[in-house]
């Protein structure tokens, strides 16, 4: 219960949410279910949110498994808090599918602003890049439409968020071409959002030529 063992906590979760084998979600599972215990930590609901965002993260194969588990958690915590923590977990899960559907409900209208930026938050994890890589011309298509019609600080969420970083040149020279024909009809907080993106991606892109000899010797 020390503040060491909170920050071996968030050590640990991400740790398990970024295993190649599937040692880590079979860890959070267990603890989620108690069957495994951590002595001096009280696994109570917030950081049982957090477990299982770790666990979607690296779920694959055990989505259902996750679902039910969801399922479970809501009801354990029902209050507005639990529904956004729910819907963080939903983006987070490492599927195609899901992904796909996270980026139809983001697009829905239906969500208040609190709701959409739980799903942006945890739409893009790491080592999910491959399954947002389908979405980009997705994303392309329904920019103009957003900024359109959103309101400007939602927009700017959608468009930095959802974006499909990839560290790819060929994906960053069609997001030039994209903003060179877009950007002089997009609201400022796009725009601005949309360079930040650029900027990231060539910074990535020059980071990673800079490694290359490196990797190769």
């Amino acid at each position: 219960g020390s503040d060491l063992q909170r920050q071996w906590w968030g050590i640990a979760l991400t740790h398990a949410s970024v295993m190649a084998d599937d040692s880590g979600s079979h860890w959070l599972e267990k603890l989620l279910a108690g069957s495994i215990r951590i002595p001096g930590l009280k696994l109570e609901q917030d950081p049982r949110w957090e477990a299982l965002n770790a666990w979607a993260r690296v779920s694959g194969r055990e989505a259902a498994s996750v679902q039910a588990r969801l399922d479970s958690e809501l009801k354990r915590d029902p209050s507005d808090e639990g529904h956004k923590e729910a819907l963080a977990v939903q983006a987070a899960v490492s599927r195609a599918d899901a992904k796909e559907a996270v980026l139809t409900q983001a697009t829905s209208g239906k969500l208040n602003l609190a709701e959409f930026n739980e799903l942006a938050s945890n739409f893009q994890c790491l080592g999910q890049d491959a399954l947002i890589a389908p979405l980009v011309d997705r994303y392309f298509g329904l920019l103009p439409e957003i900024a359109r019609s959103r309101p400007q600080d939602e927009a700017g969420i959608f468009a930095e968020s959802f974006y499909p970083a990839s560290c790819d040149e060929p994906r960053l020279v069609r997001l030039k071409q994209w903003m060179a024909q877009y950007l002089d009809f997009l609201p400022a907080g796009v725009k601005q959002s949309l360079i930040r993106v650029q900027e990231e991606e060539e910074r990535c892109i020059q980071l990673r030529r800079a490694g290359l000899p490196k990797a190769a010797a």
